[in-house]
């Protein structure tokens, strides 16, 4: 019986790395890859954590610079997606499909691959970190990062593998469920800045906590909760109850926080992420019929 399983499954892995090849040369020989998901995400890193430092007057604390650090998860995403429109409209995906691979199949590819550029992007920009942090115009005179453990950074890294999973499914449904083009960009264009303004890893938290409109739409926008969940671990918050003053800075003041406990943003990142898959697969087109 389990002879007879690997016989079965020898074909579908063979299939699976044929695409993984094919897609992961398609990404990395694109010199676009480094401009917009490596380069791009470094700028955008770099100015959030030099415009909060020097112009809030609320200091940035380790929770917060791991924002402007994961940022990359979205331009990584956003990318994918914009590169998902071009294989349908070429027929890339269509001539995928004549090895008999299904949705699921390339759905997982991609999330390899998101997440291959997602998690090189972030460690490059923690790197980078450490060096335009010595530099006196961004004015960090501590290392932020020296007091999260291995253990928080592995708890970090998972939360950041279910974000890239969450983000896959929900930019493949936007990318291809829709026949027309532009109108499937101008949506992966609106989520994107939707997510980056309302998910709070760009806008300090202690700024949007103290504003209910911001907090109203942010239940609506599921980054939000992965947000959360890797801000609750990176701050201690569910070893600690105090960490919550790292993210909230005036927690002690204020009569309301969005999160109080690490479950609250993982139980909204379980239904969103099996929404979106189950999204992802039932409305996955593989051609476009629009231009």
């Amino acid at each position: 019986m389990k002879h007879k399983m690997q016989l079965n499954l020898k074909p579908l892995f063979s299939k699976l790395n044929k695409t993984n090849n094919l897609l992961f040369k398609t990404i990395f020989t694109n010199p676009r890859t480094y401009m917009f998901v490596f380069i791009f995400s470094v700028i955008l890193s770099a100015i959030c954590s030099w415009f909060w430092n020097t112009y809030s007057y609320y200091v940035v604390l380790p929770p917060i610079l791991i924002n402007f650090l994961s940022v990359s998860v979205f331009t990584s995403s956003f990318y994918l997606g914009t590169y998902l429109l071009e294989w349908r409209k070429k027929n890339f995906l269509k001539r995928i499909k004549l090895i008999n691979l299904n949705e699921y199949n390339v759905i997982f590819v991609i999330f390899l691959l998101n997440l291959i550029l997602s998690t090189t992007s972030i460690l490059l920009n923690i790197a980078l970190y450490n060096l335009y942090a010595l530099i006196p115009i961004f004015g960090f005179k501590m290392a932020l990062l020296s007091n999260i453990r291995p253990f928080i950074w592995a708890l970090y890294f998972l939360g950041i593998i279910l974000f890239t999973f969450f983000l896959t499914v929900l930019y493949v449904f936007l990318a291809t469920a829709l026949p027309s083009r532009n109108l499937s960009f101008a949506i992966l264009a609106i989520v994107t800045l939707f997510f980056i303004t309302f998910s709070d890893v760009i806008i300090q938290p202690t700024i949007t906590n103290h504003n209910w409109f911001f907090i109203i739409i942010g239940y609506l926008c599921p980054g939000k909760y992965f947000i959360w969940f890797n801000m609750l671990i990176t701050s201690y918050q569910f070893i600690d109850p105090l960490g919550i003053s790292q993210i909230i800075q005036d927690y002690n003041t204020v009569s309301y926080i969005t999160f109080t406990s690490l479950w609250q943003p993982l139980l909204g990142m379980i239904v969103f992420s099996g929404l979106f898959g189950y999204l992802a697969k039932h409305f996955f087109n593989w051609g476009m019929k629009g231009k």
